[in-house]
């Protein structure tokens, strides 16, 4: 069959108000499909952007988190910003904001379900994974054995000459593993760090385990304990990936931390670096794939 078009009157004549409390246009470009509901009274209406296509990843990201937590007895705004935050975590501020509610002035402060109104949400864990490019098409199935050596290695490196491809491709398999978190093995949260910022790589770690630090009555203040030795007690027990992007072998700090931690624990460590590290430490050896 052809497309049947729908105008304005008509969908307005068609549509009965008691009944159609929202709407959830699931389609790019489809603001004007949405002010055209807004138009025939529909209260509360979710829509995108019309001048900008929507990732297929990034619609999935925020149709689990909007209606995960409508369903949870949270109001209409609070799913919006909470599916928008799963967005923005993933892909960055400039595609969340692709996603709308309008009218935009109303008040979306109501509740769909019949469930007791949540007062607060628990935000999405902010992901520190830079969101780049995806890497060019052709290389899934380098990402896809590199993640299976992740998986059975303990300490692998990408070995590289050009840092931006490689930087790219290991945001491109952090995403991928952090995606699909519930479901791989051995591997519960990833910590990603990157050389050459203002900010050093343990604090770095240090700012990414404070939801860790909250729990564990305060493990970075211990007295007498440095940075280093209070991140490895916070970490050796967990099922860690610590992605360091951009390592230098003679840097002694950070390698002495990475040799430290396969000591004490079974965290992994995915690393960039333009040469091996040369770690081998309690039976445990560098895993090195050249890009």
């Amino acid at each position: 069959g052809g497309a049947h078009w729908v105008g304005r009157d008509k969908l307005c004549g068609s549509l009965h108000h008691e009944p159609f409390k929202f709407v959830f246009v699931s389609a790019c470009h489809s603001r004007y499909m949405g002010q055209a509901f807004v138009d025939a009274q529909i209260p509360h209406v979710v829509c995108c952007d019309h001048s900008d296509a929507i990732k297929d990843e990034a619609a999935i990201k925020f149709t689990r988190g909007f209606y995960s937590t409508l369903s949870e007895g949270y109001t209409i705004q609070a799913a919006f910003d909470a599916g928008k935050m799963a967005v923005s975590n993933w892909f960055g501020e400039k595609e969340a904001d692709k996603f709308l509610l309008l009218p935009k002035h109303r008040d979306h402060d109501v509740c769909l379900f019949d469930a007791d109104k949540c007062e607060e949400k628990r935000p999405e864990k902010k992901s520190f994974i830079p969101v780049l490019p995806p890497c060019p098409e052709g290389n899934e199935l380098k990402v896809y054995k590199i993640i299976q050596l992740i998986l059975s290695n303990q300490l692998v490196t990408l070995v590289h000459n050009q840092s931006d491809r490689c930087t790219q491709l290991a945001s491109s398999i952090s995403h991928y593993i952090q995606q699909r978190i519930e479901s791989i093995p051995n591997v519960s949260v990833i910590h990603y760090v990157q050389l050459g910022l203002n900010v050093s790589p343990l604090k770095q770690l240090e700012n990414q385990l404070k939801p860790v630090r909250e729990n564990r009555a305060n493990i970075f203040q211990t007295e007498g304990s440095s940075l280093m030795h209070s991140i490895i007690n916070a970490i050796q027990d967990t099922k860690a990936l610590v992605v360091i992007d951009g390592l230098f072998p003679d840097d002694t700090r950070l390698t002495c931390f990475i040799t430290l931690m396969l000591k004490v624990g079974k965290v992994k460590f995915l690393m960039t670096a333009p040469v091996s590290t040369g770690i081998s430490v309690n039976g445990v050896k560098e895993c090195v794939v050249k890009i």
